[in-house]
């Protein structure tokens, strides 16, 4: 049992030496490559919003905090029921409601 469970640890090497097993590698490490460059471009994109977001708003007091509020709890409801109280996005509330959504 602890053969097979270190054996999986040399990812340096290939586990076989075969065209199915090239072609596998490269599809894995192409996808790999793929996910990790749209992240990245991903966080960027978030990054320089949230700094346009930051320019524009006021630099200090209450007006800023207010903004700050306004633009995290967008697209947001309560729902009230049996002295209970939820916190949920709008488009989870339409999905729960069965509402055509468009």
């Amino acid at each position: 049992m602890y053969r097979d469970g270190k054996q999986h640890f040399a990812l340096g090497q290939s586990l076989a030496r075969n065209g199915k097993a090239f072609v596998s590698a490269t599809v894995f490490s192409t996808v790999a490559l793929m996910l990790h460059r749209g992240l990245s471009a991903h966080t960027e994109a978030v990054e320089q919003r949230a700094a346009d977001l930051d320019r524009r708003a006021p630099m200090l007091g209450v007006l800023r905090y207010r903004r700050l509020m306004e633009v995290c709890n967008r697209n947001k409801v309560i729902l009230i029921a049996e002295g209970r109280y939820a916190v949920v996005e709008l488009a989870f509330l339409v999905k729960l409601a069965s509402l055509p959504s468009g």
